[in-house]
């Protein structure tokens, strides 16, 4: 038996505050479009990246650009207090900011995939640090972003079925570490340190995918009578993984014998989850719900 945490509870109230306000025009939410939720471990930091899609005006007869550069990342605090609504801002002290997704952090460096680049910004400052163009090898949707061994990124691109490497160590060289129809459109990722290998949370086939560091591609799962359209993955030191399922509104835990429990389920498009491995909780944001949830993995007594 599960509970979700206090948290929770707070967040379902807020929902029905936040939309009776935006109904009358008075707030926005707190988060626009959530896609990606983690916390640093080292500072109990967290962060959340919005799409934001709510598109500037354009003029007449011309359509939304998707680099409308008003995408956004939240900080909290470790009781899930808003820091800084807008820590990260597109459009703001000279920063470009888009569609930000999968977010990881290496050292004192958040990561962001934000369409056809990867941004890297400081935990503390927010400044731009760096950024990681994939335009050459034609990125169109960067997903998500998981960190490997060595100064390594791994990226994926969910509409252009590839996942990428960046060798931060290397002066950020980037290149292409598997492609093709095979990959079902890879949206989360998560390296296993032990197993030395990136598992993929597929949103299409029903599929979870594994690839080694030399760009082997294996079927770890294949589903579809659980399994829609799966988004985010991580994995605990006990070795069982997590995944969200975007439309069916669920989190499956999938131990190590490959057996497919329902951790929390009747949850409004989970999308890119992460582990809070130091209070035993998942990170869920719920993307068309404008809102973020927390659920306590611990045992009720």
């Amino acid at each position: 038996m599960f509970r979700y945490h206090a948290a929770s509870v707070a967040a379902a109230l807020c929902i029905g505050l936040v939309l009776c306000c935006a109904s009358c025009g008075k707030r926005e939410p707190d988060y626009a479009a959530p896609e990606s939720f983690i916390v640093d471990p080292a500072t109990g930091t967290y962060y959340v990246s919005s799409v934001n899609t709510a598109k500037p005006k354009t003029k007449e007869g011309q359509a939304p650009k998707r680099e409308d550069n008003n995408g956004y990342i939240t900080t909290l605090d470790r009781d899930l207090n808003i820091l800084k609504q807008r820590f990260v801002a597109g459009g703001r002290d000279d920063v470009e900011l888009n569609d930000p997704k999968g977010m990881a952090i290496v050292g004192d460096t958040l990561w962001v995939a934000d369409l056809k680049v990867v941004r890297a910004f400081d935990t503390t400052t927010g400044e731009n640090t760096a950024n990681v163009s994939l335009k050459k090898f034609e990125a169109v949707s960067l997903s998500d972003v998981a960190a490997g061994p060595e100064g390594i990124l791994y990226v994926s691109d969910n509409l252009k079925n590839r996942i990428f490497e960046i060798d931060t160590a290397d002066r950020n060289a980037a290149r292409v570490l598997a492609e093709g129809a095979q990959l079902n459109g890879p949206k989360g990722l998560y390296w296993h340190p032990a197993e030395q290998r990136l598992y993929v949370a597929c949103w299409n086939e029903s599929t979870i995918l594994t690839i080694d560091a030399e760009g082997q591609v294996q079927t770890f799962m294949r589903d579809p009578a659980k399994f829609a359209h799966l988004d985010g993955i991580d994995g605990d030191d006990a070795g069982n993984l997590y995944v969200s399922d975007y439309h069916k509104g669920v989190i499956y835990r999938i131990t190590p014998g490959r057996g497919i429990e329902t951790v929390a389920e009747k949850l409004k498009t989970p999308a890119g989850i992460s582990l809070d491995r130091a209070n035993n909780r998942l990170l869920i944001p719920r993307t068309t719900a404008n809102t973020i949830t927390t659920f306590d993995l611990s045992q009720d007594n």
